[in-house]
């Protein structure tokens, strides 16, 4: 009977409570879960509003695009003769998207973004898995072809400024909106051509038009074969790894190719494997490439044609002014300045660099430095041959150019080449600059049969190191006398010099005189 009283156990009460509150666990899982992605979310939505609203707009795309072709140009000191203009031969842009063959974007999209025809400008899984490459040692790129061209053309400078998540974060957002302003199909083939017309594809060639003109002298792109159209598909990716220019060689008829054990035909070998695999899933415009086309294109000898000279004036002015630029602009310690390269740069920003160069003296000192190769032209000093060449630069014969010309033929001189620099002493000022005797003198015919290992006219004299021996005295101690630094009497330490860079000029017996006076 006191057994029947008796109070429940206390530990079934407590089993029955805890099944109830384990009961509710998922219930408060899901509500937590509900309200971090609601944070999240909002978090999201005012993030992207705030970004949004700092960048350029969309809409400005094909604005953005034909302004890249403002080249940067080099005036002389009046402001008024332009002597060169960075880019400009070398950029062409492709004005309709049905002049893009099937060919042409499908190596691009294959080797770059498989989902470019249905994602939103922005692939979470590609760059899931490109984060995870970055980790693990991997080196696949995660931007998708409308990022790229967001960094490309609608990104300004001040937005590769801190770290990279955030310009990443920029970068993808920009690209969701550049796809919602250009919605559809046609949308995507405006974001196809615009990428196609920015892309660098080395040799300062800006759009893949410019590439084919200047790598094969192709400028309709229906005509590019499945072998050149993977070759520059693949460049972009390291214009610098894969320079089709830099890995070319002459053989002896004059032809320029690429071998195909080359990291760059490496390069096309790995574009068109993924090319084929992504034809095997369905994804390319053109599905009908068969396995022998891959093959053949595999092993399609590489062959360019001979670079296009452009012609600038006073060019290896230029180049220094392009070496100071690029320091300039691009210093090695602010790599944020110049995202993609000085070449870009100066080819995309419409920059007016104004020299200290002379233009009158430009011209007399390129027109002095070119009569020397009169030396080498002909049997005799009154060849008709090289009073044409005298004639065709405005020099008329002088016995001192006769006498060379003996020299040249009669006592084995090697008068190959000359260079002249004009310099304000006062100022620092480079007032002239020819750094050979004719930059493209493998262009006239009067001058083509002299061009040699001894007479490279590219090549910059003046960079050689090479002392201007007793001809430089009256220079500079003229200078010095008329500036009372000197006097006859003044005592001189005839003794070599280390000027650096391995530079120890000696004397012409390679005597030491020690100290010897002026006069």
């Amino acid at each position: 009977m006191a057994a029947a009283n008796r109070p429940p156990a206390r530990g079934g009460s407590r089993r029955r409570i805890s099944g109830g509150l384990f009961a509710l666990l998922p219930v408060a899982l899901l509500a937590s879960c509900l309200l971090i992605a609601a944070v999240l979310f909002a978090g999201t939505v005012v993030l992207f509003g705030n970004v949004a609203g700092s960048l350029a707009d969309p809409a400005d795309l094909s604005d953005n695009v034909a302004s890249l072709s403002d080249n940067a140009e080099v005036y002389d000191r009046t402001g008024t003769i332009v002597l060169a203009s960075f880019g400009s031969d070398r950029r062409s842009l492709i004005d309709d998207f049905a002049l893009i063959p099937n060919v042409v974007m499908d190596a691009t999209t294959a080797v770059e973004d498989k989902t470019f025809w249905t994602n939103s400008g922005f692939d979470p899984l590609g760059f899931v898995s490109a984060a995870f490459d970055t980790i693990t040692g991997g080196q696949r790129g995660g931007s998708t072809i409308t990022q790229q061209l967001v960094r490309n053309a609608l990104l300004e400078a001040a937005d590769f400024e801190g770290s990279v998540y955030a310009r990443k974060v920029k970068e993808i957002i920009q690209a969701i909106r550049v796809t919602k302003t250009f919605p559809g199909d046609a949308g995507k083939e405006t974001i196809m051509r615009a990428y196609l017309n920015t892309n660098y594809y080395g040799a300062r060639a800006y759009g893949i038009l410019a590439a084919s003109q200047e790598y094969f002298g192709i400028s309709d792109l229906s005509q590019l074969t499945l072998g050149q159209a993977t070759l520059l598909a693949g460049i972009p990716q390291s214009p610098s790894a894969f320079d089709l220019r830099a890995s070319a060689t002459t053989d002896a008829a004059g032809l320029i190719t690429v071998a195909l054990d080359s990291p760059v035909a490496q390069r096309r070998l790995d574009v068109l494997t993924t090319m084929k695999n992504a034809r095997n899933a369905g994804l390319l415009r053109d599905n009908t490439i068969s396995d022998e086309a891959f093959a053949a294109a595999a092993v399609e000898p590489i062959q360019l044609i001979d670079p296009p000279l452009k012609q600038m004036d006073a060019p290896h002015y230029v180049d220094i002014i392009h070496d100071a630029a690029s320091l300039l602009l691009c210093p090695v310690d602010q790599p944020s300045y110049c995202p993609n390269g000085i070449d870009v740069e100066l080819a995309t920003r419409g920059y007016k660099i104004v020299t200290a160069l002379d233009w009158e003296m430009q011209q007399a000192a390129e027109k002095w430095a070119a009569a020397i190769l009169s030396t080498q032209i002909g049997n005799r000093p009154n060849s008709p041959a090289r009073l044409a060449y005298l004639a065709s630069i405005g020099v008329k014969d002088s016995t001192w150019l006769r006498n060379m010309h003996k020299s040249q033929t009669k006592d084995g001189a090697s008068d190959h080449n000359a260079a002249i620099v004009t310099m304000d002493a006062r100022t620092g000022d480079m007032l002239a600059y020819a750094g050979s005797s004719d930059y493209y003198a493998s262009e006239n015919p009067l001058l083509a049969p002299i061009v040699s290992t001894a007479f490279q006219p590219q090549y910059d004299v003046l960079s050689g190191y090479r002392q201007p021996g007793s001809a430089i005295k009256p220079v500079v101690y003229g200078y010095a006398l008329e500036m009372q630094a000197i006097t006859p009497a003044t005592m001189f330490m005839d003794v070599p010099v280390d000027f650096g860079q391995g530079w120890t000029p000696q004397e012409w017996d390679g005597r030491e005189r020690g100290p010897v006076r002026m006069r």
